[in-house]
């Protein structure tokens, strides 16, 4: 743990205004005004760290944020930054019955620019959290999550263990992990049951993941499959549409208007409608796959 960087913090802590210190919460450091705040700090750790998987070696520094309340169950939810000696992770979603959307993970680097890293973040984070708590407390993580970046990136960059860059993997899996869409896409052996039937519809061999959904009723299923040979997609009541990983690299999947829509050259593909947010994503993985840039033997 880097002692200059909790010392900054404690000293930025205790001398914040009220507004900071409801929403501030700095490892091994009593809170001003709340007597549980390290108990904060490590609900924050479990439900925002720990299902993204702690890094090894990674120390948490502070956590900014509050706790979204679940009237029924009275279950708290933590929501906004917790700063590590590698990373920001930013926690938007709060569930009332299920398991909450990961946090996004930014790596710090060398090259990150403080400034634009801030505003980034900040933005970020306030288009996707929405109504998951009230306007005021949202705004009142703006000025402490600026002040902390500015403590912890610059001491981490002298430390001089910071990478110039973060690298792209290359295996199929890991790349996977770092769009940050493992939960949204399925092995076969993980759905099975799903691939198969949709295989046999559509005369579909080897698949190797993917992402399916059901209609309520009727229209069979509908998403899209990877194969060795490329994609395969089927939007609810229409025909699977095929395109070859060479297709692909000559003409890049690009969205289309429709938020669950992709084109790749005049062919349109899709994903299930419930997925829309991640479809950046997943073309960044379906063009490094046709690119060569990530293998699916892996």
């Amino acid at each position: 743990m880097n002692v200059n960087i909790i010392n900054q913090l404690q000293d930025y802590l205790s001398n914040a205004g009220e507004a900071v210190q409801r929403v501030l919460f700095v490892t091994e450091t009593k809170n001003p005004i709340y007597e549980d705040s390290q108990e904060v700090l490590q609900l924050a750790q479990k439900q925002i760290v720990a299902p993204l998987g702690a890094m090894p070696n990674e120390e948490v520094y502070a956590f900014i944020g509050v706790h979204s309340k679940t009237v029924i169950s009275g279950k708290r939810d933590s929501v906004g930054f917790v700063i590590t000696n590698f990373r920001v992770l930013t926690q938007t979603d709060v569930s009332v019955i299920s398991t909450p959307k990961k946090a996004n993970s930014h790596l710090f680097t060398n090259k990150d620019n403080l400034d634009n890293l801030s505003n980034q973040l900040w933005q970020n984070f306030i288009i996707k959290v929405d109504e998951t708590i009230p306007k005021e407390y949202v705004t009142m993580l703006e000025a402490p999550l600026k002040a902390v970046l500015a403590i912890v990136l610059p001491e981490l960059k002298k430390e001089g263990y910071l990478p110039d860059e973060i690298k792209n993997a290359t295996d199929l899996k890991g790349r996977i992990k770092q769009l940050g869409i493992e939960d949204q896409l399925k092995f076969y052996a993980e759905n099975e049951k799903k691939y198969k039937k949709f295989a046999n519809k559509h005369k579909i061999e080897g698949i190797l993941l993917g992402s399916l959904a059901a209609p309520l009723l009727f229209g069979g299923l509908y998403g899209f499959v990877l194969t060795k040979e490329g994609l395969i997609s089927r939007d609810l009541m229409e025909e699977a549409v095929r395109s070859s990983w060479q297709e692909i690299k000559e003409h890049p999947a690009q969205k289309s208007q429709e938020g669950d829509a992709f084109t790749v050259g005049d062919k349109k593909h899709f994903i299930p409608a419930h997925q829309k947010e991640y479809i950046e994503a997943f073309l960044t993985l379906i063009n490094e796959i046709a690119q060569g840039k990530v293998s699916l033997n892996s």
